[in-house]
């Protein structure tokens, strides 16, 4: 810095915090507006080392933070006043939980003192969120002993290293604060900035004696499946399943969010294993050894066939300690980054025995593509209709941002575009929050193209997301509007039922112009093939945020998916396997 004067709260915690948060990579801080929280809003905006988001709504403002940090692969601090304020952060923490993303929550309380005593805006905020943080505290904001301040650089380096590093995850720090609010006091940064102390991790593959154990297994097992979940792009991870991809008793199964994309890798797990699930065909393409990489899986039905048909061995390779067992099957936990392990097992080159497990895989896939092609080159219009236009019109290079219900699904049955990057809330897989974190991702990446492809449901559930007064203008909205939860339409049980469109789908009558007209965005709509034709060039080529309401009719939807996979059930010739 060339100028390390510094203007802070004069309650000496909240340089302790600032400081931590510039020393642990913290570079961008939302805050929303509040009483309470001042000394922090005041600090962070002013003292020049952050740069700072105002995000009226605490639910979205988590969210937005998150998205900037999945962007940026850094921690991100989101800062709100106190009382149910504070629980607002809750949804985007617990989806941060669950995909290991630093999202560092600072909350403002009031003085202990207090809680329980009819005070406002004061509820019981210390360990609030402490079933999905990997670490939180309540820090002295005005310590009196030197016990205390250690106390404070201690506990904020465990914070940081739990959140980068050790763990890898979310964490909460809770600053009770008493009133006056409003003093400053000029500190010189570089010569006052307290001492953090950090953990060194060193990533080391297993013993050599363990690879050969595992390669002498992989070589051995006829049918091996590699399962990849939730992950961004890894070129280095990319290239060694590359290799992998070619082996004959192997088979990659990936998601659009896995973020990979090899010729021989199976993408569209669900159109080819739901036509199959409930015949006698199905064990053949189970493994006997499954291995599991990345986070979560989006396919309802292979996690329950993997259960129903559980392989022999189930190692879950991953950097952190997770005790992720979704198949009931887990034989080894290997705690090292999956190209690490994975390039060392491939370097014994042990014999492979020799199988057909690749190949049988490999003419499901060719054949399901050739009915998938056929199928969707007779589809009128439906929601089925909508995802082929707009996948198929979306220029790269662009990033795809994938709603929660009924969006992420029908994605994964059009595959992994290489020259498309994917994203979606699939920690917790909540509607809440998915424009915001959109909206962060694409505020982090300003060069990028953006697309956020949406329900109705889950667009009107996050509409806060468009109150941001520097929303960004690289993100555009396609929004699919099929009168409710359209996806109770679709799964079994709900559309069976007479409460269906009552309380399941929750029919609503909103009109989405008005609302694009609120928060200046521009407004296209389409409500058939021929408008639709129209509105889709003018909506890509408009510069600026915008965003498109495509118009479709429940009943149709859930047909034109059904006999999707009756058709294709047709084309993979399931009585001949």
């Amino acid at each position: 810095m060339a100028n390390s004067q510094i203007e802070i709260s004069n309650k000496k915690g909240i340089f302790t915090l600032v400081s931590a948060c510039h020393h642990f990579g913290v570079q961008d801080v939302i805050i929303s507006p509040g009483s309470r929280n001042a000394p922090l809003t005041i600090s962070f905006g002013r003292c020049g080392l952050f740069k700072c988001h105002s995000i009226p709504d605490e639910r979205s403002a988590a969210f937005y933070a998150m998205g900037i940090s999945i962007a940026t692969n850094r921690p991100v601090a989101v800062i709100c006043t106190s009382g149910s304020a504070a629980a607002n952060l809750s949804p985007a923490l617990a989806e941060a939980f669950y995909q290991k993303i630093p999202l560092v929550a600072i909350t403002a309380d009031r003085p202990m003192a207090w809680i329980d005593q009819g005070n406002g805006q004061t509820i019981r905020q210390e360990k609030l969120f402490q079933n999905f943080t990997v670490n939180g505290f309540s820090m002295h904001s005005e310590p009196g002993s030197k016990d205390e301040m250690w106390y404070n650089r201690r506990k904020l380096s465990e914070v940081f290293a739990d959140a980068l590093s050790r763990k890898k995850g979310p964490v909460h720090i809770n600053v009770p604060l008493s009133e006056p609010l409003y003093g400053m006091k000029t500190y010189d940064f570089e010569n006052d900035k307290p001492q953090f102390y950090a953990i060194q991790k060193i990533n080391s593959s297993p013993e050599i004696e363990a690879i050969k154990t595992f390669a002498k297994q992989l070589s051995e097992s006829k049918k091996v499946m590699i399962l990849a979940g939730q992950m961004p792009s890894n070129e280095t991870l990319h290239h060694v399943l590359e290799k992998y991809s070619h082996r004959d008793n192997v088979v990659i199964l990936t998601e659009t969010t896995s973020n990979i994309n090899l010729k021989k890798a199976i993408d569209t797990i669900d159109r080819l294993i739901m036509p199959m699930a409930n015949t006698d065909a199905i064990k053949d393409f189970m493994p006997d050894l499954l291995i599991t990489i990345g986070g979560n899986i989006v396919s309802k039905k292979i996690k329950a066939l993997l259960r129903d048909f559980q392989p022999k061995s189930h190692w879950h390779i991953s950097e952190f300690d997770s005790g992720l067992d979704t198949f009931q099957s887990l034989t080894d936990e290997v705690v090292c980054n999956p190209e690490v392990f994975l390039s060392d097992l491939m370097a014994i080159n042990a014999p492979i025995k020799k199988s057909d497990y690749n190949a049988n895989w490999q003419s499901l896939k060719n054949a399901s593509q050739a009915a998938h092609d056929e199928y969707i080159s007779k589809l009128e219009y439906a929601d089925f209709y909508a995802f082929r236009e707009i996948l198929s019109r979306i220029k790269a290079p662009a990033s795809i941002h994938m709603a929660n219900s009924s969006p992420v699904r029908y994605i994964q049955l059009f595959g992994h575009r290489k020259d498309l990057k994917y994203f979606g809330n699939r920690g917790t897989s909540g509607i809440d929050g998915c424009t915001s974190t959109a909206a962060g991702i694409a505020k982090a990446s300003p060069d990028e193209n953006h697309f956020l492809i949406t329900g109705d449901t889950a667009f009107q559930y996050d509409i806060n997301g468009l109150w941001n007064r520097d929303f960004p203008q690289n993100l555009k909205i396609i929004l699919i509007n099929n009168g409710g939860g359209g996806i109770f339409r679709i799964i079994e049980g709900p559309d069976r039922v007479e409460e269906l469109v009552d309380f399941f789908e929750a029919y609503h009558p909103v009109d989405f112009e008005m609302t694009a007209k609120a928060h200046s965005l521009e407004y296209y709509k389409a409500s058939d093939k021929k408008s639709l034709s129209t509105a889709l060039p003018d909506f890509f080529n408009h510069k600026g945020a915008a965003l498109i309401e495509i118009k479709t009719i429940a009943d149709q939807n859930a047909k034109w998916l059904k006999n999707y996979f009756k058709e294709i059930e047709k084309g993979l010739k399931i009585s001949e396997l």
